[in-house]
């Protein structure tokens, strides 16, 4: 099973009710929207898709499953290809 988690570099930067993701290498700078900061919070700890889906549906219940589904997996796979989560298999 395919797990994830935030580099160690990576920062995570709150200003206001935002949340920022800072690339320690190029200095590029992520705004998280409220489900994209909440996969970013689960992702400190290592954690598969299926834990990562489960949390935030319990934290958005009235949100429809597949599109949370959707959002969660685009997410998850832009911060792959931007190189600010480690990937184990």
């Amino acid at each position: 099973m395919t797990t994830y988690r935030m580099k160690a570099k990576v920062e995570l930067t709150k200003v206001d009710d935002d949340l920022f993701l800072v690339h320690p290498g190029t200095e590029s700078i992520y705004h998280l929207d409220p489900i994209g900061a909440g996969v970013c919070r689960i992702l400190a700890e290592q954690s598969s898709p299926d834990e990562i889906f489960e949390t935030l549906y319990s934290a958005f219940p009235d949100m429809d499953a597949a599109q949370l589904r959707g959002d969660m997996d685009k997410l998850i796979a832009d911060l792959v290809e931007s190189d600010l989560l480690d990937v184990s298999a």
